[in-house]
């Protein structure tokens, strides 16, 4: 028996075991992360509700006000999320095990979990500026008339920080999908794969 590695071994690029890894790895993280969102919107829904209750000037009931109307206008956005995100978990999941295991197949639900990711992204941007920003607005507007010009600059910055965080957090989201379409995909990965 040699001491050498077979040639399949040796000729084996590993990009196959550490997508397979990633995957797993960022699918467990979403099941966990949707799991985790669905627990705890009931249980946010009771503490602003609390607060409300137990608020001590007008200001701090105005600020949990604003607070339950922006929790409330994520509810739909964030079940439609959720939904989102479990099938893509699922992919990614599916995905994962069968590049560990070598299967062709494997490759074919990586890519698909990849454009779905990708295109989760870009409706999730969507829904956002056409569900969410126009609840945020109407929800600031509101609150704006009865604040003074602190308040409004305070309110402003709130604004934009969540856009360019929903921004951002949508062009980051889609690196891993792209890297993994790019270096799964190439002859040498293909002719390991059963």
């Amino acid at each position: 028996m040699s001491d050498f590695p077979s040639e399949q071994a040796v000729l084996e690029p590993k990009r196959i075991q550490v997508f397979a890894i990633m995957h797993i790895v960022f699918g467990g993280m979403g099941i966990l992360n949707i799991l985790g969102g669905m627990v705890m919107m009931p249980l946010q829904t009771k503490m602003i509700e609390q607060n409300i209750a137990k608020a001590g000037s007008e200001e701090e009931r105005m600020v949990f006000e604003l607070q339950k109307g922006i929790y409330d206008a994520m509810g739909s956005y964030s079940w439609i999320n959720y939904l989102i995100a479990a099938a893509v978990a699922g992919l990614i999941l599916t995905a994962g095990i069968m590049l560990l295991k070598r299967r062709a197949k494997g490759l074919k639900v990586s890519n698909t979990y990849a454009w779905c990711s990708i295109v989760a992204k870009l409706i999730n941007l969507v829904l956002f500026f056409l569900v969410m920003k126009p609840a945020m607005d109407a929800i600031f507007s509101e609150l704006l008339g009865e604040l003074g010009r602190d308040a409004q600059t305070f309110v402003t910055i709130i604004n934009v920080v969540v856009v360019l965080a929903v921004l951002l957090g949508g062009v980051l989201g889609m690196i891993y999908p792209f890297l993994s379409l790019k270096m799964l995909n190439k002859e040498m990965v293909r002719q390991h794969l059963k």
